[in-house]
């Protein structure tokens, strides 16, 4: 008997064998139990202790030292997990802004004078690191709701680019890139 076609079988695995190829680590999903996909339940949706130090690495001071303490590294990490908003497009939205532009925090009094500093998500002066994917990347299932929602390939970190004088990130086939000072899309 033939398989049905479905999106797992012609759009998740040739991705993830795509992003393998390219050098991406794999983490393999699983449906019924959370921590092997490195959550506490399947209600969280960002992996945070990967996160947590991923943004204490690569958000560094002047001599190249980490500057961010747990207290400010927990804010980021709460305005990725507390995104709200009516609509799914808007809060898209803003999860899409945070990641790209960052967030912002209370600087370091000694380094920034208690001035806000932006703390960055993604490394856009090093692409070639932390490039994972997980697959069937269950969340929203609980006891009294045994059908999860899933994810075909969350990303962890959007493929990136370099365009112009400032790099961005992009998922699927739009590029988005700040040139001259205005943001724009490029079909690629």
């Amino acid at each position: 008997m033939a398989q049905t076609p479905d999106e797992k079988t012609y759009v998740e695995l040739p991705f993830i064998e795509q992003l393998k190829g390219m050098g991406w680590d794999h983490i393999e999903g699983d449906i019924d139990v959370p921590y092997l996909t490195e959550r506490e339940s399947f209600r969280d949706v960002l992996l945070a202790d990967r996160l947590r130090k991923a943004v204490k690495r690569i958000n560094l001071d002047d001599n190249g030292n980490p500057w961010l303490d747990d207290d400010r590294v927990n804010q980021v990490v709460s305005a990725l997990e507390r995104i709200s908003a009516p609509k799914l497009m808007e809060a898209n939205k803003k999860a899409f802004d945070l990641i790209v532009q960052g967030v912002e925090v209370e600087g370091d009094p000694a380094l920034h004078g208690g001035k806000e500093k932006t703390v960055a998500i993604i490394d856009f002066d090093h692409p070639e690191t932390d490039k994972s994917v997980t697959s069937r990347f269950i969340y929203g299932k609980t006891q009294t709701s045994p059908r999860p929602l899933t994810a075909a390939a969350d990303i962890l970190k959007p493929f990136q680019c370099r365009n112009g004088d400032r790099t961005r990130g992009h998922t699927g086939s739009t590029r988005w890139s700040r040139c001259t000072g205005s943001d724009h899309q490029k079909e690629i």
